[in-house]
């Protein structure tokens, strides 16, 4: 019996939090994300009906009284704002699927279906709210099936983590256990139940199962928002780009698109129509085929060799809006769009971003991203015309930054005993010391054998070596 008892519990804990106050719906919200209302509070049984109800109301055949003056027979590209710590994950399940308006009457509020989710600026949306969100999106109607239309200011904070049962501290049978276990893993089967419909992305069901009840995974990077579907508003852009910017673009595209059960690609991106672009057509060899400004549009087609694997991507960036839109082997054909951020490097963070901008809206084409610092210990030589000239123990201290525009600058500085510094500096494939121009000297001439790093002062004639100890 007080096994019956302790499944009911949790189970209807899972399904309705009563001690908590229902959703507070709030109409309108952020105007920039389209915010039809703002949801705020914990879910609880019977918000479902009642977002419904209020969906179903807020757009009439009357501009008078409709949101915005909109009519059932406008376009309609509308978001319910989040602002949510989370609540009952059925219910929250639950207005999941009421976002796909399958209902009997859903001709007569179609645009229900087409309705996205939002995380404001200053909005925090945890735990069951975060599986909601991941409802937003419309129905393409075509091949496409629904698409995602989920949008995470860089000032909200959206977070994920598995299925919290809120068991009180007490000693707990073998069977009881095995109860809540089974519990645990009839929650997250009906959110993978719903991966396919909604779009949830394997990898972000496995960060869920992997991050525990008590702790919270927040979408805090460039690659992860990508790959999930997640759009991330807010961001500086990047207007002077390299190539290398374009690549790191195509990659995530190719993350977002590629079937990641290793059957089918599990999601689709806008018609190409939406764009407005022709498709081009597809090309096989090796780096970019194609690189070239066509009036105000960069054309770029990037064949299948890359060091992430088969990508291939062909689109073009409107140099005046840095409207950007692609595709590559698996977008079913489909021009998507290609957002400014994705240039950034995966594992860039939007804390980053936002301080390297320093409150503008464009960042610094050598921003630094990232830097890394190494030390070693070794001997420093100068040769002059192959002759020595010095020889003194010495400290090497490196430092790798990876810039915005996709560059890698590597400075060596060279500590000797009496305190002076050689700088050896390399931007991509160009080389200087101390300020000048250099190359890489001939290390088998001067040390006889290959352990050293020579470099060549093109002003002065001196090769500087270091050997590591």
């Amino acid at each position: 019996m007080r096994v019956f008892l302790l499944f009911f519990a949790i189970f209807t804990f899972l399904a309705w939090s009563a001690t908590a106050r229902a959703l507070e719906i709030v109409p309108g919200g952020d105007e920039g994300l389209n915010c039809v209302a703002t949801l705020k509070g914990q879910f609880v049984k019977g918000d479902t009906e009642r977002v419904y109800a209020f969906l179903k109301s807020a757009i009439t055949d009357d501009p008078e009284t409709s949101f915005r003056g909109l009519r059932k027979s406008d376009p309609i590209n509308l978001r319910l704002c989040l602002d949510s710590p989370g609540g009952s994950i059925i219910e929250a399940l639950r207005m999941a699927d009421m976002l796909l308006n399958d209902t009997e009457d859903s001709w007569k509020h179609f645009w229900i279906g087409q309705t996205g989710t939002a995380v404001a600026e200053g909005a925090v949306c945890e735990s069951a709210c975060a599986i909601f969100f991941m409802a937003g999106g419309y129905n393409a109607e075509t091949a496409q099936g629904r698409v995602p239309n989920r949008v995470l200011h860089v000032g909200g904070k959206l977070g994920f983590h598995s299925i919290d049962l809120h068991l009180n501290r007490q000693s707990y049978s073998k069977e009881e256990v095995s109860q809540i276990f089974a519990l645990s893993i009839l929650g997250m089967s009906e959110i993978a139940d719903r991966m396919k419909p909604h779009r949830i992305r394997l990898s972000l069901l496995r960060t869920m199962l992997r991050t525990p009840p008590d702790q919270m995974h927040y979408v805090t990077t460039v690659g992860e928002a990508a790959q999930w579907n997640i759009e991330i508003a807010g961001l500086p852009v990047l207007r002077s780009f390299s190539r290398d910017n374009i690549k790191l673009a195509c990659e995530k595209m190719f993350a977002q698109y590629y079937s990641e059960d290793g059957i089918q690609p599990t999601n689709y991106g806008y018609e190409r129509t939406r764009l407005g672009h022709p498709r081009f057509t597809m090309v096989t060899g090796g780096g970019f085929v194609v690189y070239e400004q066509q009036d105000t549009d960069l054309r770029f087609s990037l064949s299948f060799a890359n060091e992430t694997g088969d990508i291939g991507c062909e689109g073009f960036v409107d140099l005046a809006t840095l409207r950007a839109g692609a595709e590559t082997l698996n977008s079913s054909g489909y021009i998507l769009d290609l957002p400014n951020y994705w240039m950034f490097p995966p594992n860039t963070d939007f804390p980053t971003l936002l301080d390297l901008a320093d409150d503008k809206e464009e960042l610094p084409p050598d921003a630094i991203l990232e830097t890394r610092e190494n030390f070693k210990s070794g001997t420093c030589f100068v040769f002059q015309a192959g002759s020595l000239l010095d020889k003194e123990p010495c400290r090497e201290i490196s430092t790798t930054q990876r810039l915005a525009n996709a560059a890698t600058r590597e400075v060596a500085r060279y500590v000797w005993p009496s305190g002076s510094v050689t700088v050896v500096e390399t931007l991509n494939e160009h080389l200087q010391i101390n300020g000048a121009a250099a190359t890489v000297g001939d290390v088998s001439d001067l040390l006889g054998h290959f352990g050293a790093t020579c470099v060549r002062n093109s002003a002065s004639g001196n090769t500087f070596c270091f050997e590591e100890r």
